[in-house]
């Protein structure tokens, strides 16, 4: 059994209506389609048959009180929750994080900054994960395996 990984398009962290947008978008509606893609996928046989489920997605699901992180946490978490994810790899915070496991979902979220580089190693025995600044300090090296 092979690795499997979904990626995730989640919009924005601010909502449609923002000045920015001058409502020219519509990722709220965006988002109820990516909602019902990801349902089909992770329905999907070898999705569910994978050695490690992992999630990429560019805003990350932590608490946090952005938009659009809120909006992630109600719409798709619970799929991600019944899923059975075992790591989410995101960005767009511009600074490292690492959520275990329990604090913010059912499974362990890295948040990699845009100075470090992310490497990840999947097998079908475990998932090995080094995050390394550009200076080379290494932010964090952890090993997932099932349980």
């Amino acid at each position: 059994m092979d690795p499997c990984f979904i990626v995730l398009d989640c919009g924005e962290d601010k909502p449609d209506t923002d000045v920015e947008y001058s409502g020219l978008i519509d990722f709220d509606s965006y988002m109820l389609e990516q909602k019902d893609w990801l349902s089909r996928e992770i329905d999907n046989p070898e999705f569910k048959n994978a050695s490690y489920r992992v999630v990429i997605s560019h805003m990350p699901f932590t608490k946090g009180g952005w938009y659009g992180s809120e909006r992630l946490r109600e719409q798709l978490l619970p799929l991600l929750e019944q899923a059975q994810i075992d790591l989410m790899l995101s960005g767009h915070e511009h600074a490292f994080g690492f959520t275990d496991k329990g604090n913010a979902a059912s499974f362990p979220i890295i948040v990699n900054s845009n100075n470090s580089v992310l490497t990840l190693f999947a097998s079908n025995h475990s998932l090995k994960v080094q995050v390394k600044q550009e200076d080379g300090k290494i932010l964090l090296e952890k090993e997932f395996q099932k349980q």
